[in-house]
């Protein structure tokens, strides 16, 4: 039994190789390694279509990015560089005395997105949010614009404010408007949707609101406005029909008389030219100083003078030393404003002085 078991045993293996050494046996399980050989190398195409569709799409998502990234660092870049040009507005605007609404820290507690931003989508290391930054540049313009607007409106009200009071006193003022500045461009027709302006628009604006103003206040300080004592002020005698100090009729005073120890300093009270410095009938030592818009002031019964005719003097310039000369009863400043040849109220101007004093330069 054993013996036989053994030779079916053989028999068998022997069969199973000649049947594996077939040609046909052979060629089907060439095949199948053929199959799953190609099914592998399918398999590794579709990954690999898929890794380049997906490397497509990255490539495609970077350059998006970029290109955000690249439009707001070129917002920025400009917003940057208008808003040095509003804090040099901002700051003429304070040294003519402008209040205005302060814009610093504005622009520099705002983290910038720079050329640090290697890689897509990121900044400085940490994650762009694109949304957050762009509502933080608009704010930026917002709040620049606001700060224009406040200079500006700030510039409009003082101008107003000077010229109305050199209007009451009689003295027009004619400013430079946008009318003076040289333009130019072909006749295009309008737009249907035009755009808001720029900040560079409304920093021109701010820039002319404050020419317009500075050209007031320059007129301000040639008009006979400032007192002609800083040390005195108090006045012996007013202008208008008075009794004379000699005969004690009734007669017209063309000034106001200021009493002032001897040698008082004597000041201009506005900008201008001298066209008088020596005696006169009646006004004894005398300085007469042209103005502007055909105003003239006399400084009388000085001891002596300190300039000469023809030179030009600031307003609050020493002109001379109270004294008692010409007809005089006593050391006193007798102070005129002329219009046209006309004695006028020198109180009138020194009004103007007292409400706008915020203004003198």
């Amino acid at each position: 039994m054993y013996a036989m078991f053994t030779v079916l045993f053989l028999g068998n293996v022997i069969l199973g190789l000649a049947l594996l050494m077939t040609p046909e046996i052979t060629a089907i399980f060439g095949n199948q390694d053929r199959y799953a050989y190609q099914a592998y190398q399918e398999r590794i195409l579709q990954l690999r279509m898929e890794v380049d569709r997906l490397h497509s799409r990255q490539y495609l998502q970077t350059g998006n990015l970029n290109l955000k990234l690249q439009e707001l660092m070129q917002q920025q870049q400009i917003l940057s560089e208008q808003y040095q040009y509003i804090r040099i507005l901002a700051q003429k605007a304070d040294e003519l005395g402008i209040a205005t609404t302060s814009i610093a820290g504005q622009s520099g507690e705002v983290d910038f997105i720079t050329t640090s931003a290697i890689e897509p989508g990121t900044a400085n290391g940490e994650a762009i949010n694109f949304e957050i930054v762009s509502q933080a540049v608009a704010q930026m313009m917002g709040d620049s614009r606001s700060a224009l607007n406040a200079i500006s409106g700030a510039a409009e009200i003082s101008t107003g404010t000077i010229l109305a009071e050199l209007r009451g006193v009689g003295i027009e003022v004619q400013l430079p408007d946008a009318a003076d500045l040289a333009t130019g461009g072909p006749l295009l027709p309008a737009a249907a949707n035009p755009q808001a302006p720029g900040l560079a628009q409304n920093a021109n604006e701010v820039l002319l609101a404050l020419e317009r103003f500075e050209f007031a206040r320059s007129a301000l300080s040639e008009a006979p406005v400032l007192h002609p004592l800083e040390t005195s002020r108090r006045v012996s005698s007013y202008f208008g029909n008075r009794r004379d100090p000699f005969g004690g009729s009734s007669a017209f005073h063309s000034g106001m008389d200021y009493p002032a120890p001897r040698g008082t300093s004597v000041s201009a009270a506005g900008a201008g030219k001298i066209v008088w410095s020596g005696r006169r009938n009646g006004y004894g030592i005398m300085v007469e100083i042209e103005h502007a818009n055909g105003l003239i002031t006399r400084y009388a019964h000085m001891s002596e003078t300190l300039v000469e005719k023809g030179q030009m003097v600031d307003a609050g310039t020493q002109i001379g030393k109270v004294g008692s000369t010409g007809r005089s009863t006593g050391p006193h400043l007798h102070f005129e404003v002329r219009r046209e040849g006309n004695p006028v109220n020198p109180a009138d101007f020194l009004r103007v002085a007292e409400r706008l004093k915020d203004y003198l330069i």
